[in-house]
C-alpha cells in the first residue's frame, strides 16, 4: 500500500473519532465506537498482507490484542445496554488479556532492532520507566491500593491496569532510544502506544467510574486509528531492520525525554504539596534515588565513551603523522606574507637532498630551489593564487644540493588565516613521470606513421565489407523468395489436408486421422515460419506497410490473451490481464496484435508449469504501454543486448531444449520501431522477464481515416 493510501486511511478513520462525540449516546456512539475496534484489527491484517513485512508476528499480536479490546467493549456494551447489568468484571478479563499480547509484540521488536546494540539504550528505557513510575504508584496505584469499600478483586483488577499500562510504556521506551531514522510507521506505533496508555493512566487517576461518550473515548479510538495506520504504512517493514549504534550519542530529543523523565518525581512532590496532600516520601525517595543511579549509571557511560574517543583520537593523530612522513614528498606549509617554511615534513631530506632545518631557517629558501628559468612563472603563479585565495598546481625544475636539476609537482591549498594567507602544500618528484611523458610522444608520433598505414588498410577492409552487405542482401533476397515459393504450396498442403480431415475425401480411421493432424501441425509451423521469414526479409527491404487506423490495445489485449488461454491451462500457467483506461492509438491492428501474441507467446513458452503470465495495458506519460511480464526461466543478463537480434536464442533456452527460430523478438522490435515506439526488456534468470512496449498515443499528419504506410 502507498503512503497516499495509507494516509487517506488514517484521515478517514480521525474523521469518524471526531464524530463520535456528536453522536447520541447509547447505541450509535457504541456501534461506532466497537467497529472502529474491529476494523483497526481488520487492517492491520490488510496492511501485513499488502506490506509483507519479514518478521509478521509482532503485527499479528497487535490484531489479537486489539481484538481482545473490541470484545471487551463488545461485553460492555451487551452488559451496560442490553441487560442493564454492571460489565464488572466479565469486560475487564478481555481488556486485561489483550495486555499480554501488546507486550510480546513490542518484545519481538525491541529484540529484532535492538541486536547487537549495547547497554546504554537499556539504561535510558530504566530512567524513563523509573521516572513515570513515581507518580503512577502516587496518584493512582497507591489510592487503589487502599481504596476503602471494594473488594480484594476489584482492587487487584485496577492496580493491574496501571501495573501492564508501565510496563507496556517501559518496552515502549526500550524502543524508543534503538538507533535509526524514524520512520511514520514507527511514529504510528509510539503515538498508539501513548495515545492508550495515556487515556488509561488518566482515567484510573481522575476517574471514579467510566461514563460512555466522555472524552476519554477520542483517545482510545485515536490509539486504535492511528495503530491500524502503522500496519498500513509500507514503511512498517523497516521496523524489523537492525540499525548499528553509535555509542554514547544523545540527540536533543534524546535529552529531552531523560530530563522530562527524571523531573517526574520531584514534580509529584511539588503537586502533592500544592494539593495539600500527605506526602508519599516513600515513593517519591525511593523513585527518585533510583533515578538518580541510573542517571549516574549513564554518566558513567558517557565518560567511558569520550575517554575511549579520546585514546583513538591520539592513536588517529599519531598514525596522522606516521602517514605525512612516510609520503613521497615533502609536505610544507607557509604563510604568504613571511619567507621562511613553518612546518616541513615527508623525505624533504631524500627529495632534495637539504636537511629540515635549512627548509625552516633560511630565507627565501624556495627561491634557493626553484630553477633560475622557472622562479618568475611560478612566482606569478603564486602570487595570483595569493590575490585570489584559490588553491593552485604548479611544476617546475628544482634544482638539488649536487646540483642535478629534477622535475617536481607542487599541489598547493591556499586559504586566508586571520589577516594574511596560510599556504600547505605537497611537493613530488615526477621526473620520472615527464620522462614517461616524453617517451609517449615519441610513441605518439610513431602512431601517426601506424595510422596512416592503418588508413589504408581500412579503404581495403571497406571494400570487403561492402561485398559482404552486397553477399547479405543476396541471402536476404534469397531467403525472400525461397520462402514466397514455399508459401503456395504449403497453402494447398493445409488445405487439402483441411478436406481430408473434414471426410471430403472418405472415412478415415484413428491412425491415419492422427496422422495427418501431425502432418497439419508440422505445415502450420512451417507456415508460419515462412511467414515470419517473409516479415523479415519485407523489414529488410523497407518495405514493410501498415495500415494506420485508430487501435484499441485494451480489445487487442484481451483478444490475445483469450486465444493463449488454453495453451496456458494445458501448461497450468496462471493467465492475467490488467488493463487501465488507455487512449486509443493510431497504428497497424494487425502487427499490433502480431506484436502482443509474439510477447505472450514467448512468456508462455519460457514458464514452466505452475508459473503466472501478466498482461498489463496501461496509461503511459507520453503515450500507451503494454507489458508482458512472466514467471519463468529469465534471461542471462550478458544476453539480453542480443535478444532482438534475427535467429538469436538464449543459452538458458538451447540448453532445456525449448523449440523456436529467433525471429519473433526481432520481428516484435520492427513493429514497435515502426510505430515509432520503443521496447525494453528486464530478466533475471530464474526469477522471470519483463517486457515493456512504450508506443505514442497520436502521431503527427494524423488522418480521421484509415491510411497505409511503407515502413523503411
Amino acid at each position: 500500500m502507498s503512503v497516499r493510501a495509507a494516509n487517506t486511511c488514517l484521515a478517514i478513520a480521525v474523521l469518524l473519532v471526531g464524530a463520535y462525540p456528536l453522536l447520541p449516546k447509547g447505541v450509535p456512539q457504541s456501534v461506532l465506537y466497537d467497529g472502529l475496534g474491529f476494523v483497526a484489527v481488520a487492517a492491520i491484517l490488510v496492511g501485513v498482507r499488502l506490506n509483507r513485512p519479514s518478521k509478521p508476528l509482532p503485527w499479528y499480536l497487535f490484531a489479537a490484542g486489539l481484538a481482545l479490546n473490541a470484545g471487551g467493549d463488545v461485553v460492555w456494551d451487551v452488559y451496560d445496554l442490553g441487560f442493564g447489568l454492571d460489565p464488572f468484571p466479565a469486560s475487564d478479563v478481555l481488556y486485561l488479556a489483550c495486555y499480554p499480547f501488546f507486550l510480546a509484540g513490542l518484545i519481538l521488536l525491541v529484540r529484532q532492532l535492538g541486536k547487537g546494540q549495547g547497554s546504554a539504550a537499556l539504561t535510558d528505557a530504566l530512567i524513563v520507566t523509573a521516572g513515570i513510575a513515581v507518580p503512577t504508584w502516587v496518584f493512582v496505584i497507591d489510592p487503589y491500593a487502599h481504596q476503602v469499600g471494594s473488594s480484594l478483586l476489584e482492587r487487584t483488577i485496577l492496580i493491574a491496569y496501571p501495573v501492564l499500562d508501565l510496563i507496556l510504556l517501559a518496552v515502549l521506551a526500550r524502543l524508543l532510544f534503538v538507533p535509526g531514522a524514524r520512520t511514520a510507521s514507527f511514529r504510528a506505533l509510539v503515538a498508539a502506544v501513548v495515545l492508550m496508555t495515556f487515556a488509561d493512566l488518566v482515567y484510573a487517576g481522575v476517574s471514579n467510574s467510566y461514563d460512555p461518550g466522555n472524552w476519554l473515548d477520542v483517545f482510545w479510538l485515536l490509539s486504535r486509528a492511528v495503530w491500524a495506520g502503522a500496519a498500513l504504512y509500507p514503511s512498517m517493514t523497516s521496523l524489523t531492520q537492525v540499525v548499528p549504534e553509535r555509542p554514547g550519542r544523545l540527540s536533543a530529543r534524546h535529552l529531552a525525554l531523560l530530563v522530562s523523565a527524571s523531573a517526574l518525581a520531584p514534580a509529584v512532590l511539588l503537586v502533592q504539596r500544592l494539593r495539600g496532600d500527605a506526602i508519599d516520601a516513600t515513593a517519591i525517595a525511593v523513585g527518585g534515588a533510583t533515578i538518580s543511579l541510573l542517571v549516574l549509571l549513564r554518566m558513567a557511560g558517557l565518560v567511558r565513551r569520550v575517554e575511549w574517543l579520546n585514546v583513538h583520537e591520539r592513536k588517529a593523530d599519531q598514525r596522522m603523522r606516521d602517514v605525512v612522513h612516510d609520503l613521497d614528498g615533502v609536505v610544507w606549509e607557509v604563510t604568504g606574507d613571511e619567507r621562511r617554511f613553518s612546518f616541513v615534513a615527508g623525505r624533504a631530506e631524500e627529495l632534495l637532498g637539504y636537511t629540515r632545518e635549512r627548509w625552516l631557517d633560511e630565507d627565501d629558501f624556495w627561491e634557493r630551489i626553484v630553477h633560475p628559468e622557472d622562479r618568475v612563472r611560478v612566482g606569478a603563479l603564486r602570487r595570483r593564487a595569493l590575490a585570489r585565495t584559490k588553491d593552485y598546481a604548479a611544476e617546475y625544475r628544482a634544482v638539488r644540493t649536487d646540483g642535478r636539476v629534477i622535475w617536481v609537482r607542487d599541489l598547493v591549498h591556499v586559504r586566508s588565516a586571520g589577516e594574511g594567507k596560510l599556504l600547505r602544500g605537497l611537493m613530488i618528484d615526477v621526473s620520472e613521470r615527464r620522462r614517461v611523458d616524453a617517451e609517449r610522444d615519441r610513441l605518439l608520433m610513431a602512431e601517426r606513421q601506424s595510422r596512416a598505414e592503418a588508413e589504408q588498410a581500412r579503404g581495403e577492409l571497406a571494400e570487403r565489407n561492402e561485398r559482404l552487405l552486397e553477399l547479405d542482401r543476396l541471402k536476404d533476397e534469397f531467403v525472400a523468395l525461397v520462402s514466397h515459393e514455399l508459401r503456395s504450396p504449403l497453402t494447398s498442403i493445409r488445405g487439402y489436408l483441411e478436406l481430408v480431415l473434414d471426410g471430403h475425401a472418405g472415412e478415415l480411421s484413428d491412425d491415419q486421422k492422427q496422422f495427418l493432424e501431425v502432418v497439419q501441425r508440422g505445415a502450420d509451423r512451417l507456415l508460419h515460419l515462412v511467414g515470419d521469414l517473409l516479415f523479415v526479409a519485407q523489414v529488410q527491404a523497407g518495405a514493410l506497410a501498415l495500415e494506420f487506423a485508430s487501435v484499441d490495445l485494451r480489445d487487442l489485449a484481451a483478444q490475445a490473451v483469450e486465444a493463449a488461454r488454453p495453451v496456458a491451462e494445458q501448461k497450468g500457467i496462471e493467465l492475467v490481464t490488467h488493463v487501465n483506461g488507455v487512449p486509443p492509438v493510431l497504428g497497424d491492428r494487425d502487427r499490433l496484435a502480431q506484436l502482443v501474441d509474439n510477447l505472450l507467446s514467448n512468456a508462455l513458452k519460457f514458464t514452466t508449469e505452475g508459473g503466472r503470465v501478466e498482461v498489463v495495458v496501461a496509461d503511459d506519460e507520453d503515450g500507451a504501454l503494454v507489458e508482458v511480464r512472466d514467471s519463468g526461466i529469465g534471461i542471462p543478463e550478458a544476453e539480453q543486448k542480443r535478444l532482438f537480434e534475427r535467429f538469436f536464442r538464449s543459452s538458458a533456452a538451447t540448453k532445456r531444449a525449448i523449440p523456436g527460430t529467433g525471429l519473433g523478438l526481432g520481428i516484435a522490435k520492427a513493429i514497435v520501431d515502426a510505430h515509432g515506439g520503443g521496447i525494453d526488456v528486464e530478466s533475471q534468470e530464474g526469477v522471470g522477464t519483463t517486457f515493456r512496449v512504450h508506443l505514442p498515443v497520436d502521431r503527427p499528419n494524423r488522418s480521421s481515416r484509415p491510411q497505409e504506410q511503407a515502413v523503411a
